[in-house]
């Protein structure tokens, strides 16, 4: 995944509120609950994704995610990736440490 690319039309990120996202196969990871912006760019970075019945929430980033017909959100990894990913804090505040912990997870160029 290349953090750089453009997220694919995500605009202000207010579609992916409450959409499904599944796996690059296909199979059911979560639902998004919020979307992080770049700072720098005014542009979502990162999902929120609710995973389980907990509903832990983890940093998925934009980068190559695309919406299926079906306007699910499909990102290019598998589910045991995302599910291992690093949490975020109920304020979805994403500090330098916890921006790069996710990068390194998801093997993305800062």
């Amino acid at each position: 995944m290349d953090m750089h690319a453009e997220p694919a039309g995500f605009g202000d990120g207010s579609q992916l509120h409450g959409q499904s996202l599944v796996d690059e196969h296909g199979e059911a990871v979560g639902t998004v609950t919020d979307v992080v912006f770049d700072d720098m760019r005014s542009q979502p970075t990162f999902a929120v994704v609710a995973i389980g019945l907990l509903k832990s929430e983890h940093l998925v980033p934009l980068a190559g995610a695309y919406l299926s017909e079906g306007g699910k959100l499909v990102v290019g990894c598998p589910k045991t990736t995302v599910k291992r990913s690093p949490r975020v804090g109920p304020d979805h505040n994403v500090s330098d440490e916890l921006r790069r912990k996710v990068v390194e997870h998801y093997d993305v160029a800062a």
